[in-house]
């Protein structure tokens, strides 16, 4: 019987250890990753004959096909190579949530020491690029942005490895995550001073079932957490999406005025191509930088960073892109994370001194995938891959019980330590 469940804990492990080098080194790491699923995935079906635990998967698969059809002999907005190409970079971070998903996947004491380990590793170097200035931090993971990305993901995977049998963390654990999510700050990126907010919230403050009764404390609590976050992303919610800030221009900041352009003409695209959009490699992607006639049909293409000469800010926020799948896409992304936390929401409903842990871990990564969207497109990159990874791991838990649980995993509380 092929353990395909220990096959996917170890691509996880290898996805997580070369999470900074495939920022700028090795890009093609998550890909790499992706494909291993699959041929796990293709060696259950095949040796264990396993076809039916994958229907999630096989929907998405043909839901992209369809899209792949669509794009090459019904729009024409790009090559068959390049459509190609983006079917690969939409579909492997969705492989990665759906096979975990399905195959259901625990981790044993000694996986999560080996990934807490990489954690912290992974923060440290980080941490410590930033004492060597930003030019350092450029050479390690090419942008400052990524800085904050790679402390933010691996502090969530630290915090969802350290939990303890009975749900609970240690105040080391916490001390530790807390620390090194406010070295993070020096990142000066406002999305990830949202994200740090909503973290040092859940970790910190929230407590299972606090909203069940509303009362004027918890209102003012959750208006003041809203108000925060927004205050310190305003700057770059004011360039995102009011048209550069105002009557400046400054050409440091080109990509915020790209940005308000690709949102508006992706609006356009909703209504113009309802309800399945311009198709693959079409809009937002990076395949459709090859370029796309989509660029010419709105007029844009003599926009600064969305011309065929510099097209450097097309592929530069996520939601734009979901243009490609129009309206049916749209409903079907946000509709993909009401459902996981749906499945979040379970956990803690049936266990919340067990699950609690589970359930920050699982809201912060959706937060993480939400908020980088608008100014990012980290949701098809590596750190996407392994978040969408992980909340699939965290789905598959609905069905455990304490009586259940994995005989690996009641040792678990006995060889944590403190890392």
């Amino acid at each position: 019987m092929l353990k395909t469940d220990r096959l996917c804990v170890w691509v996880l492990i290898f996805g997580f250890a070369m999470f900074i080098p495939s920022i700028y080194i090795i890009k093609f790491a998550d890909e790499l990753c992706a494909l291993m699923l699959a041929l796990v995935v293709g060696l259950d079906c095949i040796v264990n004959g396993n076809w039916k635990r994958y229907v999630p998967l096989w929907l998405v698969v043909a839901f992209f096909g369809a899209y792949v059809v669509y794009s090459i002999f019904f729009v024409h907005f790009n090559t068959v190579n390049y459509v190609l190409m983006d079917f690969v970079i939409e579909i492997k971070t969705l492989i990665s949530f759906l096979t975990f998903y399905c195959v259901k996947p625990r981790l044993t004491c000694k996986d999560k020491a080996v990934l807490r380990r990489i954690a912290l590793i992974n923060s440290s170097i980080i941490a410590l690029s930033f004492l060597g200035g930003y030019a350092l931090v450029a050479l390690i993971v090419f942008h400052v942005a990524f800085a904050g990305i790679v402390i933010f993901v691996s502090m969530l995977i630290y915090i969802s490895c350290s939990i303890q049998k009975d749900g609970t963390l240690d105040r080391h654990t916490i001390r530790t995550a807390c620390i090194y999510m406010l070295i993070g700050i020096a990142c000066t990126r406002s999305k990830y001073y949202g994200e740090c907010v909503l973290f040092l919230f859940m970790m910190l403050i929230y407590k299972p079932n606090m909203f069940n009764k509303i009362n004027y404390k918890h209102v003012f609590m959750m208006i003041g957490v809203l108000a925060l976050v927004i205050a310190v992303a305003w700057q770059k919610i004011q360039y995102y999406f009011l048209m550069g800030g105002g009557e400046t221009f400054d050409p440091n900041e080109v990509a915020t005025f790209a940005r308000p352009v690709m949102y508006a003409t992706g609006a356009l695209i909703l209504v113009d191509y309802f309800p399945f959009g311009t198709g693959l490699a079409s809009f937002g992607s990076y395949a459709s930088q090859n370029y796309s006639d989509v660029y010419y049909e709105y007029g844009i293409d003599k926009v600064f960073g969305l011309s065929p000469q510099m097209p450097d800010f097309i592929c530069d926020a996520l939601y734009p892109s979901l243009a490609q799948f129009g309206v049916i896409g749209v409903i079907l992304f946000f509709g993909m994370f009401v459902w996981i936390y749906g499945r979040l929401a379970k956990l803690l409903e049936g266990n919340p001194k067990k699950f609690h842990y589970q359930f920050v871990v699982g809201v912060l990564g959706i937060c993480f995938i939400l908020i980088e969207g608008v100014a990012g497109t980290a949701f098809t990159m590596s750190c996407g891959f392994i978040i969408m990874a992980y909340l699939g791991y965290l789905c598959s838990m609905k069905t455990e019980t304490s009586e259940s649980v994995a005989p690996e995993e009641k040792l678990s509380h006995v060889c944590m330590r403190k890392i």
